[in-house]
């Protein structure tokens, strides 16, 4: 996140500069080849080597590849707090959503005011996910009483947890804020498009879809959305190119 949002990302160590800006150029292949052969260095050192690693990973479709560097970063840096965090999105993302939700309100206990928006971001969506619609809602209510949101890593919290509501118009208004103010994260883009599908509004969907991959950014999450419009077309040799592309 902190790193493919490509909005103010962190610095690394001198060793991983390439590798980040390659990665915040959108060759997110290459940025992994470069990454995959700085481990026969001693690969990541710094919490910021591996956010940028794990974001590279997961870019690129390969989450369990994501697990372990997060589970590293853990190990090597355990008293970082974007570390930390990340790794409470990792557990979101691998199913242990009651176990990330009980961290992050022990996390939003004992945080300075300015990571609160973004951690409450984080439980908003994980308690969308649950299915604790009312919660979520307070929790949206909650971010929104603590002042204008110039962040879109916060936007794209909000989004995600609008869509696991089917909250499908709020889902469209926070994900295209995020796309306004990252408009080269992709991760932000699907969530967007995938709104605009539930809606109906495949025109839209298509064109924000198109308007991403025109930006030669590799994602495996905007290709694999891609791959479906193709094979839904018909285009059945471009939806396998895009397919093979994804791996989990």
């Amino acid at each position: 996140m902190f790193f493919e949002s490509r909005i103010d990302p962190p610095s690394v160590s001198e060793a991983y500069q390439e590798c980040a800006r390659l990665f915040l150029a959108g060759k997110v292949r290459q940025a992994r080849q470069h990454a995959t052969q700085l481990r026969s260095a001693g690969g990541p050192r710094t919490p910021e080597d591996f956010l940028l690693c794990s974001d590279i990973s997961r870019a690129g479709g390969f989450h369990r590849e994501y697990f372990g560097t997060i589970k590293m970063a853990r190990k090597k840096h355990p008293h970082d707090r974007r570390v930390y965090f990340e790794s409470l999105r990792e557990r979101s993302v691998r199913g242990y959503l009651l176990d990330s939700l009980r961290k992050c309100q022990e996390l939003l206990d004992n945080s300075a005011n300015g990571d609160r928006p973004l951690i409450l971001g984080l439980m908003a969506s994980g308690f969308a996910q649950v299915g604790l619609r009312d919660r979520a809602k307070e929790t949206f209510k909650r971010i929104s009483e603590l002042g204008e949101i110039t962040d879109a890593k916060i936007w794209y919290e909000l989004a995600y947890g609008s869509l696991c509501l089917r909250l499908w118009d709020e889902a469209i208004e926070r994900s295209r804020r995020a796309v306004e103010m990252a408009p080269s994260w992709p991760r932000a883009r699907l969530f967007l498009a995938q709104a605009l599908l539930a809606r109906g509004r495949e025109t839209e969907c298509r064109s924000v879809v198109q308007e991403g991959l025109a930006a030669g950014i590799d994602d495996a999450n905007l290709e694999l959305m891609a791959a479906f419009y193709a094979l839904n077309l018909g285009k059945h040799e471009t939806a396998l190119t895009l397919f093979s592309n994804y791996q989990y």
